[in-house]
């Protein structure tokens, strides 16, 4: 009796320990997503890794270098209730889609800058900021989502916050003015957003 207990823990232990492992374990720390990161195939922006990370503001320059460094690409998603303003991701090529949490009230300057294969955000409505050129030319980004209660004022949504081209205008400004809450949609080839 002892020994098949013993083997079906042996058995166990070692289906365990040969299952992926998933982003879904509560990476709650930057060391943990460095080596999750680490233990992932190589992949492409088409194949993006979900990452869910708790985050805060004492941390986020850290999540963000992490990513940069690891040579991976993402899917992120940011959970948590410290985390009150989001910078860092400029030139952050690895970054394919990020949702960014509920307490986040201001997106800094030229925080996603350049993530040249970012493709779609999602901004809750406790943000009330949104910094210049906070996604300047995020050639790839076709899809933003504000959520539901959205209301950021047109003082406090920077200029080239959204521009995507030298020629372009920021005319998701304009859009965002008059619709609020809702997903904003431009072709990847142009640079006019409009109202889903």
């Amino acid at each position: 009796m002892k020994r098949t207990i013993f083997m079906v823990a042996l058995v166990f232990t070692f289906l365990m320990s040969a299952c992926p492992k998933t982003a879904a374990q509560a990476l709650n720390n930057v060391t943990m997503l460095k080596q999750f990161l680490d233990n992932q195939p190589v992949n492409g922006p088409a194949n993006p890794i979900k990452v869910t990370m708790a985050a805060n503001d004492l941390i986020i320059e850290d999540i963000a270098k992490t990513i940069k460094s690891a040579g991976k690409y993402v899917n992120l998603e940011l959970t948590g209730n410290f985390l009150t303003y989001i910078s860092y991701f400029s030139e952050c090529y690895a970054l394919v889609n990020i949702t960014i949490p509920s307490s986040v009230t201001y997106i800094g300057y030229h925080a996603f800058e350049k993530c040249y294969n970012l493709t779609s955000v999602t901004i809750p409505s406790s943000v009330t900021e949104i910094g210049d050129s906070a996604f300047q030319y995020c050639f790839s980004l076709t899809s933003v989502t504000f959520a539901t209660g959205s209301n950021i004022t047109n003082n406090n949504f920077g200029e080239r916050a959204f521009l995507i081209n030298y020629n372009s205008v920021n005319n998701l400004k304009t859009a965002y003015s008059t619709g609020k809450a809702g997903t904003y949609t431009r072709p990847k080839d142009g640079d006019t957003w409009t109202k889903k």
